[in-house]
């Protein structure tokens, strides 16, 4: 019994980080309100993440939703970003954009 739930919580860790792993996260560049795309620069490399202007949600910081979300001021070239994303109708949608403490702060 206790081996059965050991493997379980075991397992469940390792899947749960399986997860997290999926969310990309790297330095916020800049938005693209023409293409509505956000360039994300992860592991050296800039990359592309479709957003819906309407729904896209910014988290700050302080861990409370901004207003006009992609489109606050708060959201800065060279912030540290995570990203959640999804795939709505056949197509992955960046939903939750946070930002991060800056390590150097």
């Amino acid at each position: 019994m206790f081996r059965s739930l050991v493997g379980a919580l075991l397992a469940l860790i390792v899947f749960a980080g399986v997860i997290c792993a999926d969310d990309p996260m790297g330095k916020f560049k800049k938005f693209d309100a023409t293409k509505n795309v956000i360039i994300v620069t992860v592991d050296g490399k800039d990359v592309s993440f479709p957003v819906d202007v309407n729904k896209t949600v910014v988290i700050g910081v302080s861990g409370k939703d901004l207003k006009d979300g992609v489109k606050n001021k708060t959201l800065k070239a060279g912030a540290d970003v995570a990203l959640e994303c999804e795939k709505i109708d056949l197509k992955e949608i960046c939903t939750t954009i946070r930002i991060q403490k800056n390590a150097g702060r």
